[in-house]
């Protein structure tokens, strides 16, 4: 016989199953022991518990994050508060994941979903002074994540860091003024580059192959490349007969179909909405900040 599952298998298991809340409520427990434990005399470190801060559990933390990312996924696009308030809290576990075990990736790529994805709900100019911060924490949960995938493949890393990378850089503006006041500037090579990336590691991963021919499509028609249009059409299309296996999969299928019908859209989108920037908006809001060195 082998081992019993442990709370984490269960609380995965619950997640594959859509059923969010119910993984956080085996989540919650394991956080909760960790403290009664902690009160109760030295904590005994293991795989899941970090040193920095015995009270709490980064493997836990980062796996509420990753639910609460989902059931944002199951609101509707015009549930902007309770969708910013659940970024909100992703942000938070990220970042006592951050603290709790400073070497685990995991905790850097929440963290970073969690700011970013506040900017895509409210409108991607609310957290530009932040940008800089969103590329660094994916980068650097790029770096450090070890391979860890689902049994689905749903969440797969670092394939899962390469990916937000590459929609920030086409969301984020090529302007040079970008560069000088925010410390980064978009890059459509870039985001062409870490979605080919991304791909590579999970090739049946429906929202890569979404988000890789949004860029190519973008790519293409800033850049005058038809060749880059009719490979990101072919991604797009690609998209209606891959493998679904949550709700957003659906999401993503239908946005797929209306990119292809309507190409202009590739380079502001967004499941959150169009993010659409005025570069006379931007320019004025980005005055205001001191540049960075």
């Amino acid at each position: 016989m082998g081992a019993p599952p442990s709370p984490f298998d269960e609380a995965d298991a619950l997640w594959m199953a859509s059923k969010f809340t119910e993984s956080n409520s085996v989540l919650e427990n394991i956080l909760a022991s960790g403290r009664k434990k902690s009160s109760d005399g030295p904590l005994r470190s293991d795989a899941y518990t970090a040193p920095s801060d015995p009270r709490e559990n980064a493997e836990a933390l980062w796996r509420m994050a990753r639910n609460y990312y989902d059931i944002g996924e199951t609101l509707p696009k015009s549930a902007k508060g309770e969708r910013y308030t659940i970024a909100l809290a992703m942000e938070d576990y990220g970042r006592r994941c951050m603290k709790a075990d400073p070497q685990n990736g995991h905790c850097y790529l929440w963290t970073g979903t969690g700011l970013g994805r506040q900017g895509t709900v409210r409108g991607l100019l609310t957290q530009a002074r932040h940008a800089k911060e969103i590329r660094d924490l994916w980068e650097k949960a790029a770096r450090m994540l070890k391979p860890y995938r689902s049994p689905d493949g749903t969440y797969s890393v670092p394939g899962d860091a390469y990916f937000c990378l590459g929609i920030f850089y086409r969301l984020v503006p090529t302007w040079e003024i970008s560069q000088l006041f925010l410390g980064v500037k978009g890059d459509l090579n870039k985001s062409v580059d870490c979605l080919r990336t991304a791909i590579g590691m999970e090739p049946l991963k429906l929202e890569y192959a979404k988000e890789l021919g949004a860029s190519l499509i973008c790519r293409g028609l800033t850049m005058k490349r038809p060749q880059d249009i009719e490979e990101g059409k072919a991604y797009l299309m690609k998209t209606q007969s891959m493998p679904v296996f949550k709700g957003r999969d659906r999401v993503d299928q239908e946005h797929a179909r209306l990119i292809l019908s309507n190409p202009e859209m590739a380079c502001a989108y967004s499941r959150d909405g169009q993010q659409e920037i005025s570069e006379k908006e931007a320019r004025k809001l980005i005055k205001n900040f001191p540049p960075v060195h």
